[in-house]
């Protein structure tokens, strides 16, 4: 069995946006542009992070949206190949920290329903689901499984 890589958790910097554009069309069907990756990243109402392999590849990233009282997750994604290596939690768990070191005591987040492996890792770190919107999503339609983490 092969250890699991190294990776670094940064703040994302403008010459990474066209690397996330790109892993976000791999992974969601419903993804965002490249000018909206490029808001998040250049927007101090975001926070965006990136999980870098030592070899500086993109392994996953991960989107914040600060509110005045209270934070989102837009989005946590790792590469289809560097799943189940604990990127998404340390991504998960730095967003978490972010909300927190600014005094946001909830953060929102939605996610596919069919998507079980992120709600179990969301519950794992102390969120509640607490709706669903019904074929919130499309391609395919689905519904969203409403979740909250309040500290």
């Amino acid at each position: 069995m092969n250890n699991p890589p190294c990776f670094n958790l940064s703040c994302a910097e403008e010459c990474d946006i066209a690397e996330i554009a790109k892993l976000e069309r791999v992974i969601f069907p419903d993804f965002w542009s490249e000018a909206n990756i490029g808001a998040s990243v250049l927007s101090p109402q975001y926070v965006t992070l990136t999980a870098k392999l030592e070899n500086g590849e993109l392994a996953g990233y991960g989107i914040l949206l600060l509110g005045p009282y209270e934070a989102e997750i837009l989005r946590i994604a790792s590469a289809p190949d560097r799943r189940r290596l604990g990127i998404g939690e340390a991504v998960l768990k730095h967003l978490i920290y972010e909300a927190d070191k600014r005094s946001l005591s909830t953060i929102f987040l939605e996610v596919r329903e069919s998507n079980i492996a992120a709600v179990q890792l969301y519950l794992k770190n102390g969120f509640c689901k607490y709706s669903v919107r019904k074929n919130y999503y499309k391609s395919p339609s689905e519904n969203a499984v409403l979740m909250c983490l309040t500290k």
